[in-house]
Parts: structure tokens; C-alpha cells; sequence
């Protein structure tokens, strides 16, 4: 071999190692920026993600609103009663659950007109009372009979 094949041989050999690392160098650079890009979100969504949760919400009402502002369930208490309402799409109440002023603990289920239709719950004598109404508010069940109502032993 001589000289300056020697030489022309080394320059090829250059060339392919400049060529090679020029896209090792643009591999590099590509997985550079990649990884920036996954540093840069990861520290987006733990900073958006770290809101803290209260331990205890104190309010004396909350309520639950849909796209057009109208409260669809609502949670108040005012001494001595505790009420959760949920309404319809027109604003009417068509559940309560609580314990009224009255004395009386348990669950009213109404219709669209605000008629009560089902109603269970624990009234003042402290027993269990079950009504069935018809759509029209008229009582078709009422379970015990308040002819026959009188307070169950005590066990």
C-alpha cells in the first residue's frame, strides 16, 4: 500500500465516522429534546394535580347546581331539622330525606306537581309508618292502618 492510498483510505474512513456521528449526535439530540418534553409535563401535571383535600367542610348549606344554574340537590340544616332535597329539571322537589321540625325523621318522594307519593319514615310516637299515595295526592296505603295505630312493644 502506499502513501497515498494509505491516505485516501483514511479519508473514507473520516468520512463515514463524521457521517456516523453526525446522526448519532441528531439521535441524541432528538432524545435530548424527547426527554425535556416528558420532564416539562411531568412537571405540569404534578403541579396542577397537588391540590389538597380539606380534612372538614363546615357550611350550614351546600348545593349541587347543573349547567343552567338550577340547584338539583341541596344540603341544609337549620337547628332543629336537617333536610337533602333533590329536584327535577324544572326546579320542583322530588325527594326529601331529613328530619323535619315536626319531629318526623324519614323520606318523601313527590311527583313533577310536588304531590307527595311515597312516604317512609319514624313520626313522633317513634314507630315506623310507610304511605302510598296515588298521583293525584290520595292515599291508597298507609302502613300501620291509623285506625289500628298503636306503639309496638317493647322488646
Amino acid at each position: 500500500m502506499t502513501d497515498e492510498s494509505r491516505i485516501q483510505a483514511l479519508e473514507v474512513e473520516m468520512r463515514t465516522l463524521r457521517t456516523s456521528l453526525r446522526k448519532k449526535a441528531r439521535y441524541g439530540q432528538f432524545l435530548l429534546c424527547g426527554l425535556a418534553c416528558v420532564l416539562v409535563s411531568v412537571v405540569v401535571v404534578s403541579a396542577t394535580s397537588r391540590q389538597s383535600i380539606p380534612e372538614l367542610i363546615k357550611a350550614r348549606q351546600f348545593q349541587v347546581i347543573n349547567a343552567a344554574g338550577q340547584t338539583v340537590i341541596e344540603l341544609a340544616a337549620d337547628k332543629p331539622s336537617a333536610m337533602m332535597t333533590m329536584r327535577g329539571n324544572a326546579g320542583n322537589t322530588v325527594l326529601t330525606l331529613g328530619k323535619g321540625l315536626a319531629g318526623y325523621t324519614g323520606l318523601i318522594i313527590k311527583n313533577r306537581d310536588e304531590i307527595p307519593v311515597a312516604i317512609f319514615g319514624v313520626g313522633k310516637r317513634k314507630f315506623g309508618q310507610l304511605s302510598l299515595g296515588s298521583a293525584d295526592g290520595k292515599l291508597v296505603v298507609r302502613l300501620p292502618d291509623p285506625q289500628q295505630e298503636q306503639a309496638p312493644p317493647d322488646s
